[in-house]
């Protein structure tokens, strides 16, 4: 799932792209738990591969992952920079072995600050554009905690997330208040069912923008598989300005999701 305060300035004829996806660590997939996909397909390095081309085909501003294996973050990381990103991760505990992370476009944007929460990584991001007057845009990657039965520690890890978000918002709206743009409300991406025999996707919903699962149709019966290197589909969504209006950036289009 990834949350996020926007209240950056949108460039002319465009809006923000956040693409948010929970990629599947190797540590969670054993064959024996995904006995419809063969080994070779389940192996890190075919899924590694699948995972950067599809985001390299979404081309978005933002991209949030979930369950990132720490162990090859850096193999990970040198991939994504060759297609214009950098990226921070979560800063974990007690040697855990997954993390969240958050890339952005270097060409465009800039990390001036890091949070590593329990379950939640929160990165602050400005523009590099000189007449870019706003605040920056506030995201969290977060992964949060599975199953029915916790439901209620879902609801208070997302409380306590967006409390701190809206914090550190109002502090950087204060420190931009000689130049800030009118900001949008929050934008709230869903993650997909992690039941490999979901039948339909929900995407996320942003007042301001719009958010859908990007994936191919029809939804697959069972992840992953040879066409999707993860139990989980990427969302994405357009934040735009209370203005609206603004077309989408090519990258994350209705064409390149096979509609």
């Amino acid at each position: 799932m990834a949350l996020a305060l926007a209240t950056l300035a949108l460039g002319a004829g465009r809006s923000l792209s956040v693409v948010s996806w929970n990629i599947l660590a190797p540590t969670f997939a054993p064959p024996s738990r995904y006995p419809w996909v063969a080994p070779a397909t389940l192996a890190w390095p075919k899924r590694e591969a699948a995972i950067v081309a599809t985001l390299g085909r979404l081309d978005a501003d933002v991209v949030c992952l979930q369950e990132v294996e720490v162990a090859l973050w850096d193999g990970l990381l040198r991939r994504f920079t060759s297609l214009g990103y950098s990226g921070v991760l979560q800063e974990t505990q007690r040697q855990h072995p997954i993390a969240n992370a958050v890339l952005f476009r270097r060409a465009a944007l800039r990390c001036t600050q890091t949070e590593s929460r329990s379950r939640a990584l929160i990165a602050v991001l400005e523009s590099l554009d000189a007449a870019d007057s706003a605040a920056p845009l506030h995201v969290a990657s977060v992964h949060l905690e599975a199953g029915a039965e916790k439901a209620s520690q879902r609801f208070f890890q997302l409380r306590s997330l967006l409390r701190r978000l809206t914090l550190l918002q109002q502090r950087d709206e204060k420190a931009h208040a000689t130049r800030r743009a009118p900001p949008p409300p929050a934008l709230r991406l869903a993650t997909l069912p992690r039941s490999a025999g979901a039948e339909r996707t929900t995407g996320g919903s942003s007042a301001y923008g719009e958010s859908v699962p990007l994936a191919g149709s029809p939804q697959p019966k069972a992840m992953p598989s040879e066409t999707h290197p993860s139990d989980h589909l990427p969302v994405g969504a357009w934040p735009a300005t209370a203005a609206a209006g603004l077309p989408r950036r090519d990258g994350l289009t209705r064409r390149r999701m096979g509609e």
